[in-house]
């Protein structure tokens, strides 16, 4: 039996629950609806496309209202989730159904901010069109399975970038972005493109390759580059099969994503770097970021291959000896935590353990700390505790949990 009070609860809660879902409002193309700003709470539509439909959504969101858009297809997949609002978002659909689109008020937004927005109304809009800038003029073309790919940047230094790809004049499937200066889209097979080590081999293995993904079907690969300072780059495939697909976006943050080899059984090979603990405890020039091999897999995921980076393992005099030559750089000062001991290293000793984790030897990367730590120094069970939380994040960790569950 239940208390009076438990029931009370359990009412309640339904209650709030109904008060937090949401029935998704229906809209037409080229039918502006509006919405107020009333709090934090999300406003959900749907819509229906048909498979090659255009879907082109804008709003009129102030860029000092952090604002964003998340896309849900048919299948309930995000297509798409953080979206700046006031940029808006147009894909091409690549499934018939309907469509959720839902625009929030980032959570972490200080509610003395908020209460400025609060009465303002907001309009949203999507339009089955797209038309490049009459400004947007075409940096490079390809010609594959029958598909043109274009990229397309505004020539102002802070304007957009686009990659359309169209087949028959019809599009196909498209990306935008922001573009500064340098940035933008690329192929990466640009002779151009030469950031990077072996910059020149990576070009020429994918210019040579029709299928880099080695899932039968032939693929473009476009890069991605914010500009900045040392960041950031990411890389999306296009299987040019049919029907068009694009593949998850990956993001290599500092390091450029590298073709390295062909594989036996078709596809390429490809590395970058593990940035998982830059900036941990040290600079960034001086942050330990081994490179990872990877390869996409049958489900068209790209993997790490930790198996493919095996090294021999160094001798214990061998061992001894780098950890000697580490131990005498670190001082005596107390370990509390990363922020707090971040100039505290004059250099960063875990690479070394990081670099004998990646290539099959983690039981030395254990020996290798014991070594090198100073016994007077105090914090060493908190700094093996962080760094284990840190490597927690690395792909490393992925692929050790995929192969316990093999």
């Amino acid at each position: 039996m239940f208390s009076k009070v438990q029931v009370l609860i359990v009412v309640f809660g339904l209650f709030a629950a109904a008060a937090v879902a949401q029935t998704p409002v229906p809209i037409k193309p080229n039918l502006p609806i509006k919405f107020t700003i009333k709090g934090k709470q999300s406003h959900e539509y749907m819509f229906d496309l048909s498979a090659d439909d255009v879907c082109n959504i804008t709003t009129d969101a102030a860029y000092e209202l952090p604002m964003s858009i998340e896309i849900r297809t048919p299948t309930g997949e995000t297509l798409v989730s953080d979206r700046d609002a006031t940029d808006g978002y147009v894909f091409v659909a690549a499934m018939p159904g309907t469509y959720v689109l839902k625009l929030y008020v980032y959570a972490t937004l200080p509610d003395e901010e908020l209460a400025k927005h609060i009465g303002k109304q907001v309009t949203v809009r999507y339009s089955n069109k797209f038309v490049l800038p009459a400004t947007a003029k075409t940096k490079a073309t390809k010609t594959i399975n029958g598909y043109q790919v274009k990229i397309a940047d505004e020539p102002v230094d802070n304007g957009k970038t686009f990659l359309l790809v169209q087949k028959a004049g019809k599009l196909k499937a498209l990306m935008t972005a922001e573009k500064q200066v340098t940035g933008g889209y690329y192929f990466s097979d640009d002779p151009e493109q030469l950031d990077g080590a072996n910059a020149k081999q990576s070009a020429a293995l994918m210019r040579t390759t029709i299928d880099k993904t080695g899932d039968g079907t032939p693929d473009v690969a476009v890069e991605y580059y914010t500009g900045g300072a040392h960041c950031c780059f990411e890389m999306t495939f296009f299987e040019l099969g049919d029907p068009v697909r694009q593949l998850t976006t990956i993001d290599s943050a500092n390091d450029r994503m590298m073709a390295i080899a062909k594989r036996p059984q078709g596809g390429l090979r490809f590395q970058f770097a593990e940035q998982a603990f830059a900036y941990w405890n040290i600079n960034f020039a001086q942050s330990p970021m081994p490179t990872v091999i990877y390869e996409f897999d049958k489900s068209d995921e790209l993997i790490p291959r930790f198996d493919l980076m095996r090294k021999p393992a160094p001798t214990q005099a061998e061992l001894k000896r780098r950890a000697a030559e580490a131990k005498a750089k670190i001082n005596l000062n107390p370990y509390t935590n990363p922020d707090d001991n971040f100039n505290d290293w004059e250099d960063s000793f875990w690479g070394e353990m990081l670099d004998l984790i990646f290539t099959g030897h983690e039981e030395l990367a254990w020996q290798y700390f014991d070594l090198v730590w100073p016994a007077k120094k105090q914090g060493k069970a908190k700094f093996l505790a962080d760094f284990k939380e840190q490597l927690a994040h690395t792909a490393y960790s992925e692929w050790k949990e995929k192969q316990a569950k093999k």
